[in-house]
């Protein structure tokens, strides 16, 4: 994990998790989400034991550079 990121995260004011895509599919069998057809890589929240999406693969895609991707994160997180 770069460095710059993992600071990101570990300054991040949620806990973060990551999961490959399968471990990430038997999660979803076990939990309530809002989500039928979310591609890999993709961010989610989890609140109130409901996973919903964050920042989907699209918009991950679309970053030219890491912090293109985490200034998305805090966008989007400042507006849950």
């Amino acid at each position: 994990m770069k460095d710059e990121w993992k600071t990101f995260i570990d300054n991040l004011k949620i806990p973060a998790e990551f999961s490959h895509h399968d471990e990430f599919l038997k999660m979803l069998e076990t939990r309530p989400h809002n989500m039928n057809d979310a591609e890999s890589p993709s961010v989610f929240l989890s609140k109130d034991e409901r996973i919903n999406p964050l920042v989907t693969s699209d918009e991950i895609n679309r970053c030219k550079a890491l912090r293109d991707l985490m200034n998305l994160i805090v966008e989007k997180l400042s507006s849950t």
